[in-house]
């Protein structure tokens, strides 16, 4: 029998304004190639789990504390490194025991409540954080934490980053600095570097015009070792030289008109550096870098809910993990009011993940276990530390791990400290030849079976919900049974689903269940009315 006429159902995240024509959904569900090797030529494959690695409340001395950033050293007294955390105000580090095995953490300074994201960075000896107003260091081996803003030629230190020897830094200080041989220049233009192995010492004159364009530098990040500089209408790469006056050099032709529309959304990965770019033209679209030039990687699906959003995503924030074999790039856009075609609304924020592998995204997303509200991931910032992908939490000051074998979510707000992963795909619209049509059975073919033995649900379900208006509005939930642990043959189908010229079906789970789908079978016949 014939199938209805659509995309292949099984796909990424692609959703517009006007559902009718892109209304695809793939929420903690991500596309992967099958390799020639599986099943089918693609496949749904859903997005780790968090577990609790380590509760911070005690040491962070609050309940509810955002984490301001992640950052693992290298060199360390303790196998594995210290993995340096920022929750609220305080500053503090985890290490492994060698002997127990036990996750260590120690409290270190209180930097002053904020809720702005910091910058940390390490040269083997030093850590160095920035937190926009202030800058500290402490000493990887001793603990001891300095204060050095006052002895620094600037103000308002932004970000830090490490390369070849010596630390570099950006200001948002819009003061100038004099130069008799490079001529004046305003802070906030400048790449600003520290003395070679001496995190402590800023020399007034050991700075790097970033003069391509007057916008000021808001965002810096090191890829393959190159310096790349953003400001808010362009960018700029530099090298590193021998010259020790001279540490950078401006990259030759690399100096492009794509700036960065929330600095705190650029974020690198292997030989991968991404942002969420702007320039004098316009704003919210997505890049990555690509040798010295860029290319777009967003979609119209991103690029509309950038738009939706867009009194809010000037302060969007991104990270990158490796999982799997595929390496991913999430932009958060985060809770807030926003205008909307002349009214205000609320959004809980939302995260949109980029596989590189792939090219294609998906949403990564966190439920409000009460209200049922699916909000931004609260994974954020991410370090492979201890043989694990630890992330921070953009609610509790908690450290969490990303795990595979892992269908639930951290919250410390429910009796067991876990709620249900909501996994949601709805598929594009399926049409003939914009005729009527019924649609006598719709089936999925998806792993069942494959949970843990103490699942959440003794009876586990997927709920299916069917638009006959191109996925703008929705009947009730039709639930149909899923396999219970140990039991694989099972079929996921719902009959009798009505008539329409334009179909749309979204299924939900969020049942303590691995997930893994192929693409479905659809059983129709076109009606003879009209």
């Amino acid at each position: 029998m014939q199938q209805p006429q659509m995309a292949p159902w099984i796909g990424p995240n692609y959703k517009l304004q006007g559902n009718s024509m892109a209304s695809r959904e793939a929420i903690n569900c991500f596309l992967q190639s099958g390799e020639g090797k599986a099943k089918y030529g693609e496949l749904l494959i859903g997005t780790p789990g968090t577990a609790l690695l380590s509760d911070l409340e005690t040491i962070v001395e609050t309940s509810e504390a955002s984490c301001r950033g992640l950052h693992l050293t290298g060199s360390s007294p303790y196998a594995g490194g210290n993995l340096y955390w920022v929750y609220g105000s305080k500053l503090g580090y985890t290490y492994k025991d060698e002997l127990t095995g036990d996750l260590v953490n120690v409290s270190l300074y209180d930097i002053g409540l904020d809720t702005k994201r910091v910058s940390i960075a390490d040269n083997g000896f030093s850590v160095v954080v920035a937190t926009g107003q202030s800058m500290y260091t402490v000493d990887i081996f001793t603990d001891v934490v300095e204060d050095i803003t006052s002895s620094l030629p600037f103000t308002e230190p932004l970000q830090v980053k490490f390369l070849l020897g010596r630390l570099y830094a950006i200001t948002g200080d819009p003061s100038i600095v004099a130069n008799d041989d490079l001529g004046d220049a305003i802070k906030s233009n400048l790449i600003w570097y520290s003395e070679l192995a001496d995190a402590k010492t800023w020399d007034g004159l050991s700075y790097i015009p970033a003069d391509l364009s007057s916008d000021p530098i808001t965002a810096i990040d090191v890829r393959q070792g190159d310096l790349w500089a953003f400001g808010t209408r362009t960018y700029q790469i530099f090298t590193t030289t021998a010259d020790p006056d001279q540490p950078l050099a401006y990259t030759s032709g690399s100096g492009t008109y794509i700036g960065v529309g929330a600095p705190d959304t650029v974020a690198t990965i292997g030989n991968n550096i991404f942002w969420l770019g702007s320039n004098a033209s316009g704003r919210n679209m997505i890049f990555q870098g690509a040798g010295n030039g860029s290319s777009r990687i967003s979609d119209h699906g991103v690029e509309d809910a950038l738009e939706r959003l867009a009194d809010l995503a000037g302060s969007a924030y991104g990270f990158s993990y490796q999982d799997g074999g595929n390496q991913f790039y999430c932009v958060t856009i985060p809770s807030g009011n926003f205008q909307f075609e002349g009214s205000t609304e609320f959004s809980h924020g939302e995260t949109h993940t980029y596989n590189t592998l792939t090219g294609q995204w998906h949403r990564s997303a966190s439920r409000e276990p009460l209200t049922g509200e699916i909000q931004a991931w609260q994974p954020l910032f991410s370090a492979f530390a201890w043989g694990k992908i630890v992330v921070g939490n953009l609610l509790w000051p908690a450290l969490m791990e990303l795990r595979n074998d892992t269908y639930t979510d951290y919250d410390p707000t429910t009796p067991d400290k876990r709620k249900p992963l909501l996994r949601r795909y709805m598929g594009p619209v399926m049409f003939t030849n914009l005729q009527t049509f019924i649609c006598h059975e719709f089936t999925w073919d998806i792993l069942q079976g494959q949970a843990p033995l103490n699942g959440l649900s003794s009876d586990p379900k997927a709920q299916l919900e069917v638009s006959y208006d191109g996925g703008n509005t929705f009947g009730s939930l039709i639930p149909a049974s899923l396999q219970q642990t140990g039991h694989y043959s099972g079929i996921l189908k719902w009959i009798g689903l009505g008539a329409s010229r334009a179909f749309s079906f979204r299924v939900t789970i969020t049942e303590d269940m691995q997930f893994q789908a192929g693409q479905p079978y659809t059983r129709y016949e076109v009606s003879r009315l009209p």
